[in-house]
């Protein structure tokens, strides 16, 4: 009866240590076939780099380019046509009357200059044009009204006092901007008014 039972005991220890064996063994709910490492890498893909570029595409900076000094009058220019070619130029900022806001109160600057025909023509912002021109005179600040004045350059040499001049016909756009007719051989001042003030440009056309 003991071998008996002794060889008992030596099956049931044999079958014990199969089984344990066998569940020592990988699982099979842990082999990954190739192609799963794979299919996991696009899963994770970061696209936090991808959204950095276009982030940063939409977030351009807009810039400040066209701010201007409230404190200064506005900034004119002259447009006109020559040969069938556009071209501008700046004409001579003289004297205005300029009000803005600083410190929640109005100031208003009073700039003093001589007049228009005490300037030297040497020098002087040109229109080149060889016969009466159309020209538009545009400012960065709307004009409210227009006065545009001419003095012939000869008369301009030839006297030692100021010259009263002739008025020109302009008109003023619904953009604030003017336009009327130059002729060579006359200086030209463009009197300006705006909410804020007023300003007097000045510009020649030289005699060809």
């Amino acid at each position: 009866m003991r071998a008996r039972a002794r060889r008992v005991s030596y099956v049931a220890l044999a079958l014990i240590a199969v089984l344990a064996t066998a569940d020592c063994g990988v699982p099979e709910s842990t082999t990954t076939s190739p192609d799963e490492p794979q299919q996991e890498e696009q899963v994770v893909e970061d696209p936090q780099g991808q959204q950095g570029e276009t982030d940063t595409n939409e977030v351009a900076d807009p810039g400040a380019n066209d701010q201007r000094d409230p404190a200064e009058p506005p900034v004119a220019t002259v447009s006109y046509e020559q040969n069938g070619s556009a071209q501008t130029t700046q004409p001579l900022s003289c004297s205005s009357t300029w009000s803005f806001e600083q410190d929640g109160e109005t100031l208003t600057v009073n700039t003093e200059a001589p007049h228009p025909v005490e300037y030297s023509a040497d020098g002087m912002p040109a229109v080149s044009v060889s016969e009466q021109t159309k020209v538009d005179v545009s400012f960065d600040v709307p004009a409210t009204g227009v006065t545009v004045r001419r003095w012939s350059e000869m008369d301009i040499l030839g006297s030692a006092a100021p010259l009263n001049g002739e008025a020109v016909e302009s008109e003023l756009a619904d953009d604030g901007s003017a336009s009327f007719n130059v002729q060579p051989g006359f200086r030209y001042s463009v009197n300006a008014t705006f909410d804020a003030g007023e300003a007097l440009y000045v510009f020649t056309v030289p005699s060809v």
